[in-house]
């Protein structure tokens, strides 16, 4: 069977694709993938600590000018709509990478914001030291996190804190390390290591740790590489004390107009892995289930053809299971950003 589908996202195209087929003996379910997936990113797509981040971090400050141009590198173009679209986002994220300067591994903050805790004053959309609060780490920074409106990714007024994120410098010397904690009411929400190799034409970044809703807590471990060659992200999430996971590993060219990745969705003794490849505004892949092609795409990035071994129509609940899932790539995608948000912001200033 070949079925032609029309859509603007590769985060819809992709995941359609995965549902076009069932594999051998009907063994794979769409629906049931799509929510081990969610059952793995739920808690970090709900996370408040970092949606809060993703809105603030922009805004994060030392009072200087430095400061706030660092700080405005991680304010990336808005959604990607087309696989393309994403290419040349991450490639914007890689050439302010490019930019930082190498920062002194024995202290990441200048010694006059050491033990401040910073609040964030809307009349000037920036965080400002707030002198009475001393609660801040002795050798770090804390900022106050406040509720964000989900929807149009916008502080929500009145202010509304929610809890803090501490930015700790754990350096060594011969590694810029931080340790970021954020925390939402009783809940450690997040605490993980940052840690930054920069020069010689390159920068790596990374983050190890885990994130948590107070229930259920998922551990994740991502690289971002960025050079004149080009980038590359490998990102993997775990449901900790279970068989559930998520990996992502993506790159992209210099000039930010070709793109591949590889998703792979692992559930038990289930393994789907998606394989997708963009260049001049074309697209090809295939996914696998536990080792064997259920479906093939290929064509124009936002009108591509599916090709399925068996032709078995979906049903109404397959399509939106699949369409969820889609989503779920591009939303991977964002908290990568988000996780590396506050790592930028420092190493970009302590050069």
């Amino acid at each position: 069977m070949v079925l032609k589908v029309t859509s603007g996202t590769l985060l819809v195209l992709v995941a359609a694709a995965c549902g076009d087929s069932t594999g051998p003996g009907d063994a794979f379910d769409p629906v049931e993938t799509e929510q081990a997936a969610g059952a793995v990113f739920g808690v970090v797509d709900d996370n408040a600590a970092l949606l809060a981040l993703s809105v603030l971090g922009e805004a994060f400050s030392f009072g200087s000018a430095q400061a706030a141009i660092s700080a405005a590198t991680v304010a990336l173009p808005a959604e990607a709509a087309t696989p393309t679209d994403r290419a040349m986002r991450l490639h914007v994220l890689a050439r302010e990478a490019l930019a930082f300067s190498v920062a002194s591994p024995a202290g990441l903050f200048p010694p006059s914001v050491i033990g401040n805790t910073y609040v964030y004053d809307p009349e000037t959309g920036r965080y400002a030291v707030d002198s009475a609060r001393t609660d801040a780490p002795e050798n770090g920074v804390r900022f106050i996190l406040y509720a964000v409106d989900p929807i149009l990714h916008q502080v929500a007024t009145p202010l509304n804190e929610i809890g803090y994120v501490d930015l700790i410098d754990e350096s060594t010397d011969t590694a810029n390390r931080l340790h970021i904690v954020a925390v939402v009411g009783e809940i450690t929400a997040l605490d993980y290591i940052a840690s930054a190799q920069l020069g010689g034409g390159g920068a790596t970044f990374s983050a190890v740790g885990s994130i948590s809703d107070g229930s259920q807590t998922v551990e994740f471990n991502l690289t971002f590489t960025a050079s004149a060659a080009g980038i590359s992200i490998d990102y993997s999430i775990a449901v900790a004390g279970s068989d559930r996971s998520i990996r992502l590993v993506a790159t992209g060219d210099a000039e930010g107009v070709s793109f591949s990745l590889t998703l792979t969705i692992t559930n038990g003794a289930e393994t789907i892995v998606l394989v997708a490849t963009v260049a001049a505004g074309q697209i090809e892949g295939s996914i696998t289930f536990n080792g064997q092609t259920v479906v093939t795409f290929s064509g124009d990035e936002n009108d591509p053809i599916f090709t399925t071994p068996d032709g078995r129509v979906l049903t109404q609940q397959e399509i939106e299971a699949l369409g969820a899932l889609g989503d779920l790539i591009g939303d991977v995608f964002d908290s990568f950003e988000d996780l590396l948000g506050p790592a930028f912001f420092v190493f970009g200033f302590a050069g």
